[in-house]
């Protein structure tokens, strides 16, 4: 029985800006609910990182 997970949310945050850019593109560009969500992720994730740094 798994009691326990443990793990890292990661969305591209460590990435260059560019790189960012495409991951937010390409997930756009698959037009899903999930991906469109995955990129608003990304996204915020991006914009959360130009804060901290």
């Amino acid at each position: 029985m798994i009691t326990r997970l443990s793990g890292k949310w990661k969305v591209s945050q460590n990435q260059p800006a560019q790189n960012q850019a495409t991951v937010i593109e390409g997930l756009r560009a698959q037009a899903s609910e999930e991906s469109v969500a995955m990129a608003a992720l990304v996204e915020a994730g991006a914009e959360a990182g130009k804060i901290a740094r």
